[in-house]
């Protein structure tokens, strides 16, 4: 799934020839035709009431349900592939830093407790943090050691991380 993160306060850029960027791609990969997908984890509201026969319309996501009571009247829908999420700081000196709500939502809707998530570009360890938050084992990758050593520091008081670096 291509996700599209639009960023609520994203960072300044000196740009006079083009946009200033306020999105970045997320890319939710699986290298099976079957796999672990719990759509109930990451619902969101859907603005529907339960109500038979009422038509709703959300100026803030545009969606309107025609009146038919797609959601069981649950009041929630299947996840977008928008995600309006602000910036969050890292706390560490490290300028990619994503908000922890990416994480989580990708961890909550792709694993179950128990489960391990890989983290190949560790960076900070927002990630690690989010997995062993949710009940999941972490194992972090990152190139730089001055990186696992900020992922290391944020995991620190947390369950067991297994983290490698290369």
């Amino acid at each position: 799934s291509d996700i599209i993160w639009a960023k609520l306060n994203p960072m300044p850029e000196s740009v006079k020839d083009r946009p200033t960027s306020t999105h970045e791609h997320i890319f939710m990969l699986t290298k099976s035709a079957n796999y672990y997908w719990d759509a109930d984890a990451v619902r969101e509201p859907s603005g529907w009431n339960g109500k038979s026969g009422n038509k709703n319309y959300r100026a803030d996501t545009g969606w309107y349900d025609g009146g038919m009571n797609i959601n069981g009247g649950t009041g929630h829908r299947n996840i977008r592939d928008v995600w309006t999420i602000p910036t969050q700081p890292s706390g560490f000196k490290h300028y990619a830093a994503f908000p922890e709500e990416i994480p989580t939502r990708c961890i909550k809707a792709a694993t179950r407790p128990g489960d391990t998530v890989l983290d190949p570009f560790c960076g900070t360890g927002r990630t690690l943090y989010a997995a062993l938050k949710l009940g999941r084992k972490a194992i972090g990758v990152d190139i730089s050691e001055t990186y696992c050593e900020m992922a290391r520091k944020r995991i620190a008081g947390q369950m067991e991380l297994e983290a490698a670096c290369v």
